[in-house]
């Protein structure tokens, strides 16, 4: 599963900043300590020529840095993020985030030296204890009178970090397009027609992509609590891209497997795949995926099946969660849950499950870890 990467909405402090500096030491070996002042700013230099600006005043003037990302459009392969704060007019960026990852200082400087993009000087930087951050903060606080809320850490060079603080609230922003055309683009979202033909089951293993309809319009007309809140949480444009994505994967893993698939896998897969695809993939979003670790706080997986692999662990939790969240939709198509839904949604499936319960790991408390033992989802491992 490739997730689409939602960037922060304002401020990558809160998914980026080290929080606890009592333990500063614990953390990575290369950090940096900056001051920020301002209005904080997200800039996006989209892959299609525009850029759009994010902040909580609707008057943020940074026409002077036009030439900047005009000549940036060149130097980024697909979208990018720029975290800054702009103080007086004057931008200063201290985060720069593209293709799933973000710029070390070092990438930084880059940036600074051959466009002259405004780079935030960290007032400190490297290996940190705890004695040593607060004497410099308290050198630079006391002789300037200055707000210690304006102070961060940051990592300098960003590696796989495994850390679980729950992502900070957003405020409620303010976002315009600055330079160049943003298009309007609403596309539709597809999933599977049962009145499709699926004749040609044995011969081609792939979910069908012809018979589409607008799911989005039909569940707000029957008014589906549980579309209603994700496509409030999420972008119709993510949600597209995600559930290409999805697709694409979950055909080429099935294409894999080839004449291991018997018939009625291949028939149900045809009939189906691309319906579960849809419902899957909505659910994935880094602004959806709550949604599925709420369920699974409630969520008892019977002590019969402990044994089973993490995929069809997954599977079980995934198709009562669809049967759950959106029988109305199911009842208007058609589509029913049978005994062996669960066991074919496992085996098409498996390659996402591998990969969604990285996410669960990394992004939940494992104490509620619903996967391992009997009684679980209400206190923790057993």
């Amino acid at each position: 599963m490739k997730t689409v990467y939602t960037a922060p909405k304002l401020l990558s402090l809160g998914d980026n900043g080290i929080k606890d500096f009592l333990s500063v030491a614990d953390y990575l070996p290369q950090l940096r300590l900056v001051q920020l002042t301002g209005v904080p700013v997200r800039i996006e230099l989209n892959k299609d020529k525009y850029v759009e600006v994010n902040s909580e005043e609707e008057e943020i003037d940074l026409s002077a840095y036009n030439k900047i990302f005009e000549e940036l459009f060149g130097f980024f392969y697909g979208t990018a993020y720029l975290y800054g704060f702009v103080d007086n007019n004057k931008l200063s960026v201290y985060d720069v985030f593209t293709n799933d990852n973000y710029f070390s200082t070092r990438d930084l400087l880059m940036l600074e030296a051959e466009y002259k993009l405004p780079i935030v000087k960290p007032i400190a930087e490297g290996t940190f204890t705890f004695a040593y951050l607060i004497e410099v903060l308290n050198k630079k606080i006391n002789g300037e009178k200055l707000d210690w809320d304006t102070f961060h850490l940051l990592p300098s060079v960003y590696v796989d970090d495994n850390r679980t603080y729950p992502k900070a609230a957003e405020p409620k922003v303010e976002s315009k397009v600055i330079l160049g055309e943003k298009k309007t683009y609403t596309p539709t979202t597809y999933y599977y027609n049962s009145s499709s033909t699926a004749n040609n089951a044995a011969s081609n293993t792939t979910a069908s992509t012809t018979a589409v309809t607008d799911v989005g319009k039909t569940a707000k007309n029957k008014n589906d609590e549980i579309f209603v809140e994700i496509f409030k949480d999420s972008d119709k444009k993510a949600r597209q891209q995600i559930f290409d994505e999805t697709l694409k994967n979950v055909n080429a893993y099935v294409k894999s497997m080839g004449d291991t698939l018997t018939e009625e896998q291949r028939t149900w897969f045809t009939k189906n795949g691309k319906f579960f695809t849809y419902l899957y993939s909505i659910l994935t979003l880094p602004e959806t995926r709550d949604i599925v670790y709420d369920y699974c706080v409630t969520y008892v997986l019977n002590w019969t099946e402990y044994a089973k692999p993490i995929e069809v662990k997954w599977a079980y939790l995934f198709v009562d969660l669809f049967k759950e969240m959106f029988s109305n939709l199911m009842e208007q198509k058609k589509v029913t849950i049978e005994g062996k839904t669960y066991d074919m949604v496992a085996l098409f499936f498996k390659e996402e499950f591998i990969e969604f319960d990285k996410f669960f790991v990394k992004e939940t408390n494992k104490a509620d870890d619903w996967r391992y033992g009997e009684n679980l989802g209400y206190g923790g491992i057993y």
